[in-house]
């Protein structure tokens, strides 16, 4: 089969590559996450538009065209900052019926060249689900599992808000704020999320982020200035004053439908 690839900048795209774009996704996010929302059209090429991916960091694409100039496959290749500056995140997709011809693979090559350009030595990706064609894939091009995660989804207009309400425990209060975390629990506050890196990696080379006040305080500007919400609430020792337990939502403005 004969195909050309060539960057695909989203910010100049017309509507209707980035239409062509989108049919790629969307049918790539139904074989692997059937029951995950579809991100909305107008949502993607905003995302697709802007100069960083989401929270991850600057990105290029790359366009797989038939002789036609149908496009049958886009790569994406993210260059994450912060403590992982010898990462990228490539993200392959490619029509149904183009498979097995050596697209994607010819994508990845390209990725895997600019990346080595730009000072990046590993490729990770985690949004491979286990028993798909893109496992099987992956495999065959030589990345390795390190480790599995399990997302939970919740359906929240479809879930009892009962299951929700129970008493605070005794000994403990709950605090809550959007987007910057109060001058007296910052440092709780980090101390709290600094104690997550004891969450298992498996044979991953993820380095957990070392939290400080000075590490929230900028990633709380970082946030508010993409545009970003982000919401928390914490379970308070009353005795110590210590942060024992958070939850965390982020909602990003391109995800009117999600919030992680």
């Amino acid at each position: 089969m004969e195909f050309s690839i060539a960057p695909l900048d989203g910010a100049t795209a017309a509507e209707a590559e980035l239409r062509a774009w989108y049919g790629l996704f969307v049918a790539a996010r139904a074989e692997n996450f059937p029951d995950f929302p579809v991100m909305p059209f107008a949502s993607f090429a905003a995302t697709r538009r802007c100069a960083r991916f989401l929270d991850l960091g600057p990105f290029c694409n790359w366009a797989a065209r038939a002789q036609d100039g149908t496009l049958i496959g886009v790569g994406t290749l993210v260059y994450l900052e912060d403590d992982h500056r010898d990462w990228a995140v490539p993200l392959v997709e490619v029509a149904a019926a183009h498979r097995r011809r050596g697209v994607g693979t010819e994508l990845l090559r390209v990725m895997v060249a600019a990346a080595h350009a730009e000072g990046r030595v590993q490729l990770v990706q985690e949004q491979v689900r286990v028993g798909t064609a893109g496992e099987k894939w992956a495999r065959a091009v030589g990345f390795t599992e390190t480790v599995r995660n399990l997302w939970q989804l919740l359906h929240v207009q479809q879930t009892d808000p009962e299951q929700w309400r129970v008493p605070t425990p005794a000994g403990f209060r709950l605090e809550g704020w959007a987007g910057v975390a109060p001058d007296s629990l910052v440092a709780e506050f980090a101390a709290a999320r600094d104690a997550m890196a004891d969450a298992p990696h498996g044979r991953s080379a993820y380095r957990a982020p070392v939290w400080t006040v000075e590490r929230v305080r900028r990633a709380e500007a970082e946030a508010l200035a993409a545009g970003n919400d982000m919401r928390y609430v914490v379970a308070v020792h009353e005795a110590s004053g210590e942060i024992a337990a958070l939850t965390g939502l982020l909602l990003m403005p391109p995800r009117i439908d999600l919030c992680w």
